[in-house]
């Protein structure tokens, strides 16, 4: 299993954080968001760099030639980016410590948690770039109120000489209007949704056919993650299954998994999903997010489908179609 030493982890937990705030990660989230070529070529879109804006315009069905527009703001996408991320860090923190054999461990563990967390504070201050950003630090110290309160018998009143500064700089009670960190989107769907009338054994036969080989998830996914991410959850996937197809340029092929989800949905076998959701719940091959998926999305009616991959998607959808009737 390849591994991002980006993302991340149970050992981890603010990895992500890291790269994003102190290897350049912001400028590499950038240009996720920007639009490709393709994009360009093939969506209705304009992207204005200025104010750092895609948006998109869609033909109105009952209207023709009249658009509707969507705006997407760099700031959002990555307010979003960070939610989604500190909540993934939530759950690697609370798996670790169930994992961990004693009081002790714990205590340390989360000694070099609050350490790394600190040192983000401090980093994200002195950093011009990221002060543009005033909800930078919420994460941060949305992660430290989170061990403060949670696990307050593991944490001393003195942690080599820094509790203190984390108490007057991190951990300060905010404003009762105020969120920690607010969700940008409350209450959406963070993975698909199998239909009720769609029986549990066709999502096993599903999960069973996609990783044999790896020819497209990882063939070590568990089947318990692959029910996870069609659950219909709120919550975030405590990790993504990783899409091992590759385009023509060996670069990731976002293009053939909308073509898989977007015919379990006229199958009967998946709710009608947001595209966001692909992001909550897929990588590519080497772990990393696929970007521009609204734009792909919007795009997909261009693709041609073409073998083998299709014909071998468009065989494993129709059998799971048969299993339904005859069942």
């Amino acid at each position: 299993m390849s591994i991002n030493l980006n993302s991340s982890s149970k050992e981890n937990p603010v990895e992500y954080f890291n790269y994003l705030f102190t290897r350049n990660g912001l400028h590499y989230l950038l240009q996720e968001f920007i639009p490709t070529e393709d994009d360009f070529l093939y969506g209705n879109i304009q992207y204005d760099s200025t104010t750092k804006t895609i948006t998109e315009y869609t033909e109105l069905k009952d209207y023709p030639n009249e658009y509707s527009e969507s705006k997407e703001k760099f700031d959002d996408f990555f307010l979003n980016r960070l939610y989604n991320e500190y909540l993934l860090s939530r759950i690697y923190i609370d798996n670790r410590i169930k994992e961990l054999p004693n009081e002790h461990s714990i205590k340390h563990y989360l000694k070099l948690v609050i350490i790394d967390l600190y040192y983000l504070n401090a980093e994200i201050k002195r950093n011009e770039v990221l002060n543009v950003y005033k909800f930078s630090s919420k994460p941060i110290n949305a992660l430290l109120r989170f061990l403060r309160d949670k696990y307050p018998d593991f944490i001393p009143d003195r942690l080599n000489g820094i509790t203190d500064n984390v108490s007057n700089i991190a951990l300060e009670k905010e404003n009762e209007n105020e969120k920690v960190i607010p969700p940008p989107h409350p209450k959406v769907l963070k993975t698909f949704k199998w239909l009720p009338n769609s029986e549990s054994e066709l999502l096993e036969i599903l999960w069973e056919k996609l990783s044999k080989d790896s020819k497209f998830i990882l063939a070590s996914t568990e089947l318990k993650l692959f029910k996870k991410a069609f659950s219909g959850s709120f919550d975030m996937p405590e990790s993504k299954i990783q899409w091992m197809v590759k385009g023509i340029n060996k670069d990731k092929n976002k293009k053939i998994l909308i073509y898989l989800l977007d015919n379990l949905v006229s199958a009967g076998l998946i709710e009608k999903y947001k595209t966001k959701i692909i992001g909550f719940v897929f990588s590519d091959f080497n772990g990393n997010s696929f970007e521009n998926l609204s734009s792909s999305k919007s795009m997909a009616k261009h693709w041609n489908t073409t073998p083998p991959d299709y014909e071998a998607l468009g065989n494993i959808v129709d059998l799971l179609k048969s299993s339904k009737r005859s069942n």
